[in-house]
């Protein structure tokens, strides 16, 4: 894995810094869920807010999304909503039917999920992450925060790696 090598609570810094270790941080636990879908909400017209109706669709079925995330490209806004498998279903029935969504929202690609408690509300916890997944070359979908968890999004295939590198830069 890019030269890292592990100590009981350091890593070895990187290849080009021989000599330099770096302590690994310490977090009372980590959860990851590989059973997690999402759902891409394109906003093409910015007079028809789809992201803002699936919300409201959310808010009174009382179906949680696990991470919300946005992304905007020229004129063109996405909205990226990641829910568990147990709640697509009615997640499916909200977005399709006899009331089908415009603009367009469509289930995109399986997801896995790593959280991390607590983050501390440290830069330095979140910039560990960033260069865990930077040194496994695995690009996160999506991260959110709230008070106590750092929860980020991966494609599914990359779910194992990613686990590896974020674990070699924490104690649990």
């Amino acid at each position: 894995m890019h030269g890292l090598t592990r100590k009981k609570n350091h890593v070895k810094a990187a290849p080009w810094c021989p000599n330099m270790t770096i302590e690994k941080i310490k977090i009372r636990g980590i959860k990851i869920n590989s059973d997690v879908a999402e759902v891409d909400c394109q906003d093409m017209d910015s007079s028809i807010p789809g992201a803002l109706l699936l919300l409201k669709r959310l808010s009174q079925n009382q179906i949680n999304a696990l991470s919300v995330s946005s992304l905007s490209a020229g004129s063109r806004f996405h909205s990226y909503f990641y829910f568990s498998h147990k709640d697509m279903k009615q997640v499916r029935e909200l977005i399709g039917g006899p009331h089908e969504m415009t603009p367009p929202v469509k289930i995109t690609q399986p997801v896995g999920m790593i959280s991390l408690f607590p983050h501390d509300y440290s830069l330095k916890i979140f910039g560990t992450v960033l260069t865990a997944l930077g040194q496994a070359a695995v690009a996160p979908l999506s991260i959110s925060s709230s008070l106590s968890t750092l929860a980020i999004a991966v494609p599914l295939a990359d779910l194992d790696r990613s686990l590896e590198a974020i674990l070699s830069h924490f104690v649990v």
